[in-house]
C-alpha cells in the first residue's frame, strides 16, 4: 500500500508504514467529490425544486430520487472489481478515473441539456450515470480506507477525515443550492458538479500511484491461470462473508437508515405547510452541515476511547433523537434548531456505525465487505426515500393536514432506528471478538 499515493517522501516509499497523510488529503477529495456529485449533494435541492415546479407530487420526487441513487446498491460489484479485477492493471487508480470521468460527462450533459418536463427521462438517465461513478468512486476510497486503517487502529480517524470533508462540503453546497434553487438556476448546480467531478478525475490520475496487478481474468493470454486466482478469491470472499457479526451489523445498518422522513419531504414541507423560501431551506441545510462537521470532527479523537456499550447504545439514542428533534418544529427559529441537533446527532452516530462495520471487516476482502454493508445501508436509506413521499401524502389525507402528517413520519422513522436495540447483543459480541 506504500506505493499508492504519489510524490511521498523518500521515507514514505521505503518505510512499512503508508504515507498517511496523504492518504488523508486523498479520503477528503474524494468525499467532496460525493457530497458536491451525489444526488444528496449540491444539485439535490435545485433538481427537487426543478421536478416541483413541473406539477410533481411529493411521492413522484421521492421516487425519482431513490431511484436515481439505485447505482449505490450495486456496490458490493463494484468492491468485487476494484478488489479482484484490475482495470488496466490496476486495482484502484483506473476505477478512481473512470469514476470521476464518467459522473463528470454526465453532469456535464444534464448541464448543457434541456430542462423542461418532456426532458424528464433525459435528466433522470444522466443522474443515474453520475450517481454509477460516485457510487464507484465511493467503495474505491473506502476499500483503501479499511485496508490502510484496520490494521493501524485508524479506521475511526480515517473515517472521521472523510466525513467531515463530506459535511463541510455540504455546508457550502447546502447554501449555494438554495440560492440556486430560489433562482431556478438548476443548469449552474450541475455546471459546479461536472467540474468537481472533473478535477477529482485530474487528482486520481495525477497523484495515486500503485504496482502493476497481474492480468484481467479477460486477457486471452492468461485465461485458465486467470480464472482460477479469481475463482480462489471468490471463494475466500465467500468465507469471510460469514465473519461472525456481519450479519448482525447488516441487519443494524439497514434498520438505522429505514427511514421515510427523508431531506426531499423535509424541503417540501417547510417550502409549502411552513411558507419558507428555498434559500432558507439551504440555509438550514448549511447549520446541519456545521453541526454534522463539528460532530465528525470530535469522533476522531474519542472514537478510540469511548466504551464499546457507550458506542452501540449511542449511535442509535443519538439517531433517534435526530429525526424525532424535528417534531416541535413550526418556524424559521425551531427549524435551525432542529437542524444544528440533527446535525450533530446524525453524524456522529453515523460515523459510530461506520466505523463499527470497518472493524467487522475481513481486510482481505476490504472493498467487497465493506461495500456490501454499505449498499444493505444504502437499500434501507432508498427504500425509506421511495416509500416517505407517499406515506407523506397518505398520512396528510388520513390526519387532515401537512404539519401532523409530518410529524408521524418522523416518528415512524425515528422507531425504525429503535429497532436496531434488538440487534445489540449479537453485535456486541462479535466486535468484543475482533482483534
Amino acid at each position: 500500500m506504500r506505493d499508492l499515493v504519489a510524490h511521498g517522501s523518500t521515507d514514505d516509499r521505503t518505510s512499512s508504514r503508508p504515507p498517511v497523510a496523504r492518504l488523508l488529503a486523498l479520503f477528503a477529495a474524494f468525499y467532496v467529490f460525493q457530497a458536491v456529485c451525489d444526488t444528496e449533494g449540491l444539485i439535490a435541492q435545485p433538481v427537487a425544486a426543478l421536478l416541483r415546479s413541473w406539477g410533481w407530487s411529493a411521492g413522484q420526487i421521492t421516487r425519482f430520487f431513490a431511484l436515481v441513487g439505485a447505482p449505490w446498491l450495486l456496490k458490493p460489484l463494484f468492491g468485487l472489481l476494484t478488489d479482484y479485477v484490475p482495470l488496466g492493471g490496476y486495482r484502484r487508480k483506473s476505477y478512481l478515473v473512470v469514476a470521476g470521468a464518467t459522473a463528470a460527462l454526465a453532469l456535464g450533459a444534464a448541464a448543457a441539456g434541456p430542462l423542461d418536463a418532456g426532458a424528464a427521462r433525459l435528466i433522470f438517465g444522466l443522474l443515474f450515470v453520475a450517481a454509477l461513478g460516485a457510487s464507484m468512486a465511493d467503495v474505491t476510497i473506502d476499500a483503501l480506507m479499511v485496508e490502510v486503517g484496520q490494521p493501524l487502529g485508524l479506521t475511526g480517524r480515517f473515517q472521521s477525515v472523510q466525513w467531515t470533508a463530506i459535511y463541510a462540503a455540504g455546508i457550502v453546497g447546502a447554501m449555494l443550492g438554495g440560492r440556486l434553487s430560489d433562482g431556478r438556476r438548476e443548469r449552474i448546480a450541475l455546471a459546479i458538479a461536472a467540474g468537481v467531478a472533473a478535477l477529482a478525475t485530474v487528482l486520481a490520475a495525477l497523484f495515486v500511484r500503485e504496482s502493476p496487478q497481474p492480468a484481467s481474468p479477460l486477457a486471452a493470454g492468461a485465461r485458465r491461470r486467470s480464472f482460477a486466482s479469481l475463482k480462489a478469491s471468490f471463494d475466500s470472499l465467500r468465507a469471510s462473508l460469514w465473519r461472525p457479526g456481519l450479519p448482525a451489523i447488516a441487519g443494524f445498518l439497514f434498520l438505522w437508515n429505514f427511514n421515510p422522513f427523508s431531506a426531499r419531504v423535509l424541503q417540501i414541507h417547510m417550502t409549502e405547510a411552513l411558507g419558507m423560501s428555498q434559500r432558507f431551506v439551504g440555509d438550514c441545510d448549511a447549520v446541519y452541515w456545521v453541526a454534522a462537521t463539528l460532530g465528525s470532527l470530535s469522533y476522531g479523537f474519542y472514537c478510540r476511547r469511548a466504551p464499546l456499550g457507550w458506542l452501540l447504545h449511542g449511535s442509535i439514542a443519538l439517531g433517534v433523537f435526530g429525526s424525532i428533534c424535528y417534531v416541535p418544529m413550526e418556524g424559521e427559529a425551531s427549524a435551525l434548531v432542529a437542524s444544528a441537533a440533527s446535525g450533530l446527532a446524525t453524524a456522529t452516530a453515523t460515523l459510530i456505525q461506520l466505523d463499527l462495520a470497518a472493524r467487522l471487516c475481513p481486510p482481505a476482502a476490504a472493498g467487497a465487505a465493506f461495500a456490501l454493508l454499505m449498499a444493505v445501508s444504502n437499500l434501507g436509506m432508498q427504500s425509506g426515500f421511495f416509500l416517505g413521499g407517499d406515506w407523506y401524502e397518505r398520512l396528510q389525507a388520513s390526519l387532515g393536514g401537512a404539519v401532523p402528517a409530518f410529524r408521524a413520519l418522523v416518528l415512524i422513522g425515528g422507531g425504525f432506528t429503535a429497532g436496531c436495540w434488538l440487534l445489540v447483543g449479537r453485535l456486541r459480541g462479535a466486535l468484543e471478538r475482533t482483534p
